[in-house]
């Protein structure tokens, strides 16, 4: 069997690529859009990042083409919002990550459609448990609820949220070195 191996991006929160690093997160939900992903396909992981020294206010697009003196800093690894030792350093959105930015690609390999809180247990697990291990954290709170509480605050649009209950799709992956 041949695998599709196309390449997209995907973003990602700090909290949810340090989960990934951790081996915690082996499986993401992404709202559902008309895109569909595929076992096989490789995500490439847009993070929130910037660069020392920094180049500017606007982030450097895929035809930038960076020299070995520019590093590349990423949020995930920040403490609380900054460097600790580049704190002036402007964060640049993940959504703006160039291809040749990224540190982390995953390769898809599972996926299914489902409700947002048909979630199951172990599926629970397998997001990463972000909200127990963050400043979200709530004594004696369920995983269910602590996942929810999460979800809300990385998703803003009232369609978006977990009270909504929207399609996502359910993507299981693996880390992997390109």
């Amino acid at each position: 069997m041949v695998m599709n191996e196309s390449m997209r991006p995907v973003s990602l929160s700090p909290a949810c690529v340090r989960a990934i690093f951790a081996g915690r997160k082996t499986q993401m939900r992404l709202i559902q859009k008309e895109s569909k992903w595929a076992p096989g396909d490789l995500l490439w992981v847009r993070e929130p990042w910037c660069t020392n020294p920094p180049l500017s206010t606007t982030p450097p697009d895929e035809s930038f083409l960076p020299s070995h003196e520019i590093q590349i800093l990423y949020k995930a690894e920040a403490i609380g919002n900054e460097m600790p030792s580049r704190g002036d350093v402007p964060w640049y959105p993940a959504k703006s990550m160039a291809r040749w930015a990224s540190r982390l690609t995953l390769r898809v390999e599972g996926i299914r459609a489902e409700q947002l809180q048909r979630i199951s247990d172990e599926d629970l697990l397998r997001e990463g448990r972000m909200w127990v291990v963050s400043d979200l954290a709530k004594p004696g709170e369920s995983e269910r609820d602590g996942f929810a509480r999460w979800w809300d605050s990385v998703h803003s649009l009232p369609q978006e949220r977990w009270e909504s209950n929207p399609a996502v799709w359910v993507i299981s992956f693996k880390p992997v070195r390109i």
